[in-house]
């Protein structure tokens, strides 16, 4: 699109003109954010070593007026994608989520990303519609980071999306300690990127910790021991028999 428009540019601009129409093109189109730049962060739910019942949510912000045509998330070492949902079967969901208008802030979408098939590679649904794919580019490993290129396919201008991940999709790593999702990077239609930062408050670190069993502490417990009640009551029923009877004969 832009090579075409310079090209245009070319036939009815002097070179002097063009030039001119070049630097301002370049100059004012970063300023249409006024300062604001995109987010992008994540919560979880139950980090804990080696377990596949962590729950994760990111949300991502794009306050300005230029639309992103892609998110690229940094994946951690160490951790693991399942391999049930690297499969080629079609229309599995991997993860559910809303979007919405920044400002005035309303819930507008529903969204979903599916399984597609070719392994790696997920489409995400706005309102049951697809709306472009994004794809896990290298998977991560024990010592080296993934990326997953577009698991947000396009977020508009004003707009903020949230996705929450199915429980079991990521394995935790099985080591303790603080791991980074980051860095983060939003794709302009002109090929600029920006490093996408969490909100105010918010983080792209995930301490992984060790969870406590649930349940208490398991004792060994004595056949008699579950017994004495039982023999307690029979005994007693024994008891109010004697009573009886001898209440009887006297009668």
């Amino acid at each position: 699109m832009i090579e075409l428009a310079v090209h245009s540019w070319k036939l009815k601009l002097p070179l002097t003109l063009l030039l001119m129409a070049m630097i301002v093109f370049v100059t004012v189109a970063p300023a249409k954010s006024q300062g604001l730049q995109p987010t992008l962060d994540l919560t979880v739910l139950s980090p804990c070593v080696c377990s596949t019942s962590a729950v994760y949510t990111f949300h991502v912000e794009n306050p300005t007026d230029s639309d992103i045509v892609a998110i690229a998330v940094t994946i951690p070492a160490g951790y693991t994608i399942n391999p049930t949902y690297l499969t080629s079967t079609a229309g599995i969901v991997v993860a559910t989520g809303v979007s919405g208008s920044i400002s005035p802030p309303s819930t507008i979408s529903a969204l979903a990303i599916k399984t597609t098939a070719i392994s790696g590679t997920f489409e995400m649904f706005v309102d049951g519609s697809p709306e472009g794919t994004g794809m896990i580019t290298v998977l991560p490993t024990q010592t080296t980071p993934g990326l997953w290129v577009g698991i947000f396919p396009a977020i508009p201008a004003n707009v903020w999306g949230e996705v929450t991940f199915v429980q079991g999709f990521l394995t935790n790593p099985c080591t303790v300690g603080a791991y980074s999702w980051s860095p983060n990077i939003a794709y302009y239609p002109n090929r600029a990127t920006v490093t996408l930062n969490p909100r105010t408050g918010y983080s792209n670190v995930v301490t992984i910790n060790v969870c406590s069993p649930v349940g208490g502490v398991v004792t060994p417990t004595s056949k008699l021991e579950i017994l004495a009640p039982y023999v307690v009551l029979a005994g007693l029923a024994v008891a109010v028999s004697a009573v009886v009877v001898v209440k009887r004969r006297k009668d």
